[in-house]
């Protein structure tokens, strides 16, 4: 998926923004993470959904809340220049949403 990316200003100086909680003027805090950072939390997020995945530990409950880190993780993945974290957070999307359908599917064990 592709995100369109904020570009703003360099710092000063040649400063780099670390990873962290940054504030723009008067404006409400936010949390930057780097490029290389977003990429690490991208890929574990979609790791954790896909060890529940594997492990057969998504309930119900779960494909909501798995779909949110999954989420998330595609907005981190938007960072990763080198495009190596996009794809694997995709397949792990339509594997979450293949089981999703099979829970619903009564033909296949599911409840509506």
């Amino acid at each position: 998926m592709t995100k369109t990316i904020q570009k703003l200003p360099a710092l000063e100086g040649g400063a780099r923004v670390e990873s962290g909680v940054v504030q723009f003027g008067e404006d409400w805090p936010g949390v930057f993470f780097r490029g290389d950072n977003a990429a690490y939390i991208a890929s574990t997020l979609a790791a954790f959904v896909s060890t529940k995945i594997e492990n057969g530990d998504v309930s119900r409950g779960d494909f909501m809340l798995c779909g949110f880190l999954l989420g998330h993780a595609d907005d981190l993945a938007a960072a990763d220049l080198s495009g190596t974290v996009g794809p694997g957070i995709k397949s792990v999307r339509e594997r979450l949403m293949r089981l999703a359908a099979l829970a619903d599917d009564p033909a296949a064990g599911g409840v509506q």
